[in-house]
């Protein structure tokens, strides 16, 4: 079968795909006979849009597999059993405040959206995105929506979150005496707010999802390689991109340094008047710094985290033209910014006692750590209800003791003081 140029014109003319063209023929020997023709007719890019004249570009050895497969396997697991942790902590003693004991009880709430948010992004966003970057192959039909759409909406989810709690702190902290509105619905519908913002934020991702076959051609080898892409693409993707870009790391960038700046100027001030109050008072603060210490170590660690993967995205993208180095560049950023969502657990750990004794309980069968029931129940998970059960103990001693008095005096008048005779 031979096809000559007034064919190769036409079929520029129809927008023909070599998909189309394996619908019609079914046969393997004439999509690779065309594919050849075409790639050895064309000056540059194929006249087919899914028709790539190169060698498919991955071919990773046996030991990178292990290397990048270990990485990304180990990341999912901590991710994800150290969010569980965290949420169960939260979720299952949630009468007391899990974090300082300065904190309000609604700032537990936070803790949890944010727990969430990198459980999410862990199971359903990292295992499938580094699989398809890796090998550069779609194994997971359907899911690719699904896919686009957490690989957004949790990263937003979270990013907004710190934003909520760093403005929250830093008028709790620079205006003391103003009151404030610390209800939980109130806080409940801040969580609704975030979640609604960031799935509007990841919608035009996971609505203009689709997957696509390409084949590539290997004038070498003289093969044709199959591949499903996964892909996002709709006529202002680059505007929808740079959107993206300002409103997961320059905006919330810019407002977590100005709120930090300004706790941290509050608590300079705060010093330099700590001697004049009292005990009490110091430790009260103390506690206010170790809290926003934490917050800030959570966000610092995020944005520098999360740096290249921008850059990459912003400028290297453009800039390098090699595909296997792209490739490997943009997964050690990716693994990179992913960690995000591993390390909170390890600094609540870090930075408080009640999330120490939580993790050591959720793993006490393991043989390095230990922690026993007894000690679990008398840690200060529960530090609210034994405060409770001394003060309700307190409380019946005294009671007992003023009716014992009462007695007394009752038995002391009734036999010294003579009664009225009528």
């Amino acid at each position: 079968m031979v096809f000559g140029v007034d064919w190769l014109d036409s079929s520029m003319n129809e927008s023909f795909t070599l998909q189309a063209i394996e619908r019609q023929y079914q046969n393997e020997t004439v999509l690779s006979m065309i594919a050849e023709y075409v790639c050895s007719n064309v000056n540059s890019a194929s006249p087919m849009p899914d028709l790539h004249c190169q060698q498919f570009p991955v071919e990773h050895s046996i030991p990178t597999q292990v290397v990048v497969a270990s990485a990304f396997s180990i990341l999912i697991l901590t991710a994800v059993i150290g969010n569980c942790v965290v949420m169960w902590i939260i979720a299952m003693h949630k009468v007391i405040s899990v974090t300082l004991k300065v904190m309000h009880r609604r700032f537990n709430y936070f803790l949890l959206n944010m727990a969430f948010a990198d459980f999410l992004i862990a199971l359903l966003n990292v295992g499938t995105t580094w699989t398809f970057n890796f090998y550069y192959d779609w194994w997971f039909g359907k899911f690719c929506a699904v896919n686009l759409f957490f690989g957004v909406a949790p990263t937003c989810v979270s990013v907004f979150t710190m934003v909520a709690v760093s403005w929250d702190r830093c008028r709790a902290l620079v205006n003391p005496l103003r009151k404030r509105s610390s209800s939980n619905r109130r806080t409940v519908w801040i969580i609704v707010t975030i979640w609604l913002s960031a799935t509007c934020v990841a919608l035009p991702n996971a609505l203009h999802s689709r997957i696509e076959k390409h084949f590539f051609f290997s004038a070498k080898h003289r093969s044709l390689t199959v591949q499903w892409l996964c892909i996002s693409d709709f006529s202002y993707k680059v505007v929808y991109d740079n959107v993206l870009l300002i409103i997961q790391y320059i905006l919330p960038l810019i407002v977590l340094s100005a709120t930090y700046g300004r706790i941290a100027c509050a608590f300079r001030d705060q010093t330099d008047s700590l001697q004049q109050h009292s005990t009490k008072y110091q430790e009260h603060l103390c506690a206010k710094r170790k809290a926003v210490k934490m917050l800030a170590l959570v966000v610092g660690i995020f944005m520098v985290c999360w740096l290249p993967y921008q850059l990459y995205h912003a400028i290297l993208e453009r800039l390098i033209t090699n595909f296997e180095l792209a490739s490997y560049s943009y997964l050690v950023f990716y693994w990179l910014a992913m960690s995000a969502s591993v390390y909170n657990p390890f600094i609540y750990c870090y930075a408080n006692a009640r999330f120490r004794i939580g993790f050591r309980y959720a793993f006490r069968y393991l043989p390095c750590v230990h922690c026993t029931v007894e000690e679990y129940e008398q840690s200060e998970l529960f530090a609210e209800k034994h405060r409770g059960h001394t003060n309700y103990r307190t409380l019946r001693k005294s009671l007992q003791e003023k009716i014992s008095t009462v007695s007394i005096v009752s038995s002391f008048c009734d036999c010294h003081i003579p009664r009225t005779v009528d």
